[in-house]
């Protein structure tokens, strides 16, 4: 009888272990999530989305809404800052962000470049304007599901 009571302690101990082991691994899994939800925004998402909210907000004060404004000075200080963005947090992107980026930033340089008088026969305004409203508008998506999707980590409402 005292060897099947110290048995019964001894497994109800080894699974009140695993529990504890279960249920402190779940909440650190959980909090390395929300840690790093809210540095993909914080460092990576909202950064960008500032840069092309800017450019159209710009567009849109300048009468030609649903554009962009670009003005080559401020395109330099956008395309240092996206540039600077992205190597940084290369990792925290979409592939989907990450490759219009790529296909986006050499037609920014074509367009700072045309206006300063240097032109690439490659360059189409078109394409850049299209690019532009392609990578914004994949930036507000993708952003909008990580907000929700942190908001839900931490109890909040999406």
């Amino acid at each position: 009888m005292v060897v099947r009571l110290a048995s019964s302690s001894v497994i109800s101990a080894l699974v009140a272990s695993g529990v504890y082991y279960f249920l402190e691994g779940r909440k650190t899994k959980k909090e390395r999530q929300i840690i790093h939800l809210k540095e993909t925004i914080d460092q990576f998402y909202s950064p960008m989305l500032f840069h092309f909210e800017h450019m159209s907000s710009w567009g849109a004060f300048l009468g030609i809404r649903d554009d962009y404004a670009f003005d080559p000075v401020t395109l330099i200080g956008k395309l240092r800052d996206t540039e600077a963005i992205m190597r940084s947090g290369v990792r925290l992107s979409s592939p989907c962000v990450r490759n219009l980026w790529y296909e986006w930033q050499p037609l920014a340089v074509a367009a700072v470049e045309a206006r300063k008088g240097s032109t690439y026969p490659q360059f189409r305004p078109e394409r850049f304007k299209e690019l532009s409203k392609a990578l914004h508008q994949a930036l507000k998506e993708e952003c909008g599901a990580l907000e929700k999707k942190y908001l839900k980590e931490i109890g909040g409402k999406p």
